[in-house]
C-alpha cells in the first residue's frame, strides 16, 4: 500500500510526457518497482520471480502504465479537453486503407529524422494511437476509454 500511494505516484508524475525510450532509463524504473514487489512480499530470495511476483499482486509493468497515461492524455486532447492545440499538428487520414476507415480517427504518422523528437509524446502516441481497434479510438467519454484501453493492454489496475 505504501509503493502504491507513496512511491509509485512519484515514479510516475507527468510520465505521460516524460515517458522514456531507451531500455536502460526503462530498466531502472522498473527496478524499482521490482524491488517494492520484493519488499511487499517478503520474498528476497535470487530463485525467485519478480514478475510473478508483480502478477500475484496485481501491479502491471510500468512501461504499460506510462502508455496508457498517454494513451488517456491523447485522447483528452483531441477531444478538445486540453488545452493542446492537436489540430494544428494532426492531420486526419484523408483516404481508407485496409487497416483505416474513412471515418477512424487515425491520424498520419509525423516524420521525424532526431529520435529525440520520434520519441517525444505526440509522434510515440500517435503510432499508438493508430495501433488501437477502431472501437476503441471511437470513445469519446474519458472513463469508458480508459478502462477499455487498460482492458486492452491488461493493465487491470485503473
Amino acid at each position: 500500500m505504501a509503493y502504491k500511494t507513496l512511491v509509485r505516484p512519484v515514479l510516475e508524475y507527468s510520465s505521460s510526457v516524460w515517458d522514456p525510450h531507451t531500455q536502460i532509463l526503462i530498466n531502472q524504473l522498473e527496478a524499482v518497482q521490482n524491488r517494492a514487489a520484493r519488499f511487499v512480499t517478503g520474498n528476497y530470495s535470487r530463485k525467485s520471480s519478480v514478475t510473478k511476483m508483480k502478477k500475484d499482486l496485481n501491479w502491471p509493468d510500468l512501461a504499460t502504465r506510462r502508455k496508457v497515461a498517454r494513451l488517456n492524455l491523447f485522447n483528452q486532447a483531441i477531444g478538445g479537453h486540453l488545452a493542446i492545440p492537436t489540430q494544428n499538428i494532426l492531420r486526419p487520414v484523408q483516404r481508407s486503407t485496409r487497416l483505416t476507415s474513412p471515418n477512424s480517427r487515425n491520424f498520419t504518422p509525423i516524420q521525424a529524422n532526431k529520435n529525440c523528437y520520434k520519441q517525444s509524446f505526440i509522434p510515440r502516441t500517435l503510432v499508438d494511437w493508430n495501433n488501437l481497434p477502431k472501437e476503441i479510438t471511437t470513445i469519446e467519454e474519458k472513463q469508458k476509454f480508459k478502462s477499455a484501453v487498460n482492458k486492452l493492454y491488461n493493465n487491470t489496475e485503473e
